[in-house]
């Protein structure tokens, strides 16, 4: 077509202006293929229309207008949403996603659209006809593996070209990858595309075009997401019915927004389509809670604990056997993908109850928090799984609140991974004194009437005796059986002289250790994986550096800025030490301060978003008020930045503060956040506080009643007779 429009056109410029009129073409195409998609997925003329709207005037528009294949993707990405959705045909819809794979690599996330669809029609299909769920089973691979296609074709063209045809006299980098990917190499290495490259400070005017839309995209998915929870919770693979069916078998009744069409249908309501999706939605939400509740009571809490511990064994055991064997890299994290997504939503298999609470608590900490960052740092190299470990050895630090103990190489500085938390008799110490603090703290703010700041206070303890005394205890455990030497999970917290040195050194180290690992460790380095440590020793040794350079590599690497995360504690890795290497520890002092504060600031909105989300399966959508939690986290970033630069000001000035004075203000500093943003989604907007006090209460008296019960059947009753019956709740 560009030859036919070119001949129209003398000159040289004709298969410009050739270009030009198609990619228009193309880009009305897209157009017209957008504003029929809104109005049918949204029913709303006006939102169809400001959709559209948007996505003309966005600024990636330009690139639709000019000589680049973006059009022409967008178009075929457009025409195969709607041959699919609204049409109908997979086998359309696959051939217009083999034109986007073809025109640019992003393209083969299209595949993902007939795979949901299909999978989507698999499950529909499942309780009816096993022969029709598998035919879906097969057109889904099918048709996905057509629409990649392209894709992969360009790729072996390419390994065929240059790693064993005509252009092999030099043997390629990529050529000995898992996956050789030409395309990925020249973006490596020619064009510096890579992990977290692109934040530098001259793309600052970029970052301002682009915020906009990347605000507007942010809310819009959020919004989105509250509206529809259900879809939210099901990846829209599910239907409300098909919920109800799962949970409560065939003989259920009909429920999502039938209810709501009834009722219309029988006072003949003209309620506009916005009033009708509200209604909807609560409903929907409403039978999403009863289906649930359904389901636990069904199933006994014993029953559901057992199906918790072995998906996490047969998780752990498939992270050992299958994902450490493959090239860390974006293979290594789509195989481990499934696991972490059900890791998201493993606790709903325990009730919000108070009865429940606490372990629904603890499986949030153990699956979302602690096992998806695990997991993500295998894939990347990094990480407490990333070392070399037996099955049993890999599996208990998977399953379990722990980090193994690193050892340092020789001038090399680990911070709170070199620390040991002891033989398991100290740890089990450790475990009985925090039960005893849990249990003083639970009782004073159950019992006593104490001032609001200052059962703040005690929450806090309360919370560190909480934490320590579960992690302490499957610690010991482990200690006894494997010998293992781990870091303390909180290293005297109350001893912290900064906000910095409780974050990063003395506060939930098994936390703070694993989100270092793979998150500040690699913005740091500006790259996501790590070489495998044997592929590094295999290589040739690098040309030794001029003498300049090795002098300044032999300055001491502990200047770091002051406000960083790393300013009282350096080289505090989190995997170096596990691969071998130091070469990052050695580098760290020299990097740009953008970087440092960047890795800072990523660390904290991961950890407020994984605490928000711990906050919503906690409390559920009825209760959950956004964004208390995610403002605490923000917030401890300018504040340890302030806190650095204070200090550092003090310290030229000559001033020495005692260390009474500093410990104060830092405490008071965190109290004031936790009074603002803590605090009151679950004190004030939710009782969740109070219950898991009272929670705590009950198993307290029930260990007493139980100890009591102990006693008089081997006559030891004056002995254990704690409180003389006294109840504790």
């Amino acid at each position: 077509m560009c030859y036919l429009i070119a001949g129209l056109f003398a000159g040289a410029n004709g298969f410009a202006v050739a270009s030009l009129a198609i990619n228009n073409c193309l880009f009305l195409l897209s157009v017209v293929l957008l504003a029929r998609l809104s109005e049918i997925f949204l029913q709303d003329d006006k939102v169809s229309a400001t959709a559209v709207l948007v996505f003309i005037l966005s600024p990636a528009s330009i690139h639709h207008c000019m000589a680049y294949t973006e059009a022409l993707f967008t178009a075929a990405s457009w025409l195969g949403l709607y041959c699919l959705y609204c049409r109908g045909s997979s086998s359309t819809a696959a051939l217009a996603f083999a034109v986007s794979s073809a025109t640019r690599s992003n393209g083969l996330l299209n595949a993902g659209f007939l795979l949901h669809e299909h999978g989507r029609r698999l499950l529909k299909a499942w309780p009816h006809s096993k022969a029709a769920a598998l035919w879906q089973a097969l057109q889904a691979v099918a048709f996905s593996a057509v629409a990649a296609a392209p894709y992969f074709a360009y790729m072996l063209f390419g390994y065929r070209q240059f790693c064993t045809g005509v252009y092999a006299e030099q043997q390629r980098p990529w050529c000995s990858k898992a996956l050789p990917s030409a395309y990925g190499y020249v973006q490596d290495v020619y064009w510096n595309v890579g992990f977290l490259r692109y934040y530098e400070w001259s793309q600052i005017p970029n970052f301002l075009i682009a915020s906009p839309t990347l605000i507007m995209s942010l809310w819009g998915a959020l919004a989105y997401a509250c509206a529809q929870p259900h879809l939210l919770l099901t990846g829209g693979l599910l239907t409300q019915q098909q919920l109800e069916r799962w949970f409560r078998g065939s003989n259920s009744s009909k429920v999502g927004c039938g209810g709501c069409d009834r009722q219309q249908r029988a006072i003949g309501s003209s309620d506009t389509p916005k009033k009708q999706d509200s209604c909807c939605s609560s409903k929907r939400l409403m039978h999403e809670v009863e289906a649930l509740n359904e389901f636990y009571s069904i199933r006994e809490y014993g029953q559901r604990l057992q199906l918790a511990l072995t998906v996490f064994f047969v998780f752990g055991s498939y992270l050992h056997f299958v994902v450490r064997r493959l090239t860390p890299g974006w293979v290594a994290l789509a195989a481990s993908a499934p696991v972490c997504l059900v890791n998201l939503f493993l606790p709903l298999l325990f009730s919000n109850t108070d009865e429940e609470l606490l372990s629904r608590g603890l499986c949030i900490i153990a699956a979302p928090f602690l096992g998806n960052l695990k997991v993500f740092g295998l894939c990347c190299n990094r990480g407490p799984l990333a070392g070399t470990w037996s099955w049993a050895e890999s599996l208990a630090i998977y399953l379990l609140p722990i980090v193994p103990k690193q050892e340092a190489a020789i001038g090399a500085k680990l911070g709170a991974l070199s620390k040991d938390a002891g033989s398991a008799s100290s740890v089990l110490k450790s475990f009985l004194i925090n039960t005893a603090l849990l249990a003083c703290c639970t009782y004073a703010l159950s019992q006593l009437q104490l001032p609001k700041l200052v059962s703040y206070y005690i929450y806090c303890y309360a919370l560190y005796g909480f934490l320590t005394m579960a992690m302490d205890g499957t610690a010991a455990l482990l200690l006894a059986l494997l010998h293992l030497h781990i870091v303390p999970a909180f290293y005297k917290p109350w001893r912290s002289l900064s906000l910095t040195e409780f974050w990063g050194r003395r506060w939930n180290n098994i936390i703070s250790l694993s989100m270092r690992a793979v998150v500040y460790e690699p913005i740091l380095e500006g790259r996501l994986f790590k070489a495998d440590p044997a592929a590094a020793a295999a290589a040739p040794p690098p040309p030794p550096p001029p003498k300049p350079a090795a002098a300044a590599a032999a300055v001491p690497a502990s200047r770091e800025p002051a406000g960083s995360m790393a300013a009282d504690e350096p080289v505090k890795q989190g995997s170096s030490s596990t691969n071998g290497s130091t070469s990052g520890q050695q580098q760290h002092g020299h990097m740009p301060l953008l970087k440092k504060g960047l890795a800072t600031a990523a660390i904290f909105t991961i950890s407020g978003l994984e605490h928000e989300w711990f906050l919503f399966l906690m409390l559920g959508p009825g209760e959950y008020h956004p964004g208390y939690w995610m403002a605490f986290f923000l917030v401890q970033v300018p504040l340890m930045i302030g806190e650095g630069l204070l200090l550092k000001q003090l310290k030229a000035a000559g001033i020495r503060l005692p260390k009474l004075v500093r410990i104060a203000a830092w405490q008071g500093a965190l109290l004031v956040c936790a009074y603002l943003f803590w605090y009151p989604p679950v004190q004030v907007h939710s009782q969740m506080a109070p219950r898991a006090v009272a929670a705590v209460n009950r198993n307290v008296q029930g260990l007493v009643q139980g100890l009591q019960q102990l006693g008089q059947q081997l006559e030891l009753g004056p002995l254990l007779h704690l409180g003389g019956g006294a109840s504790i709740a």
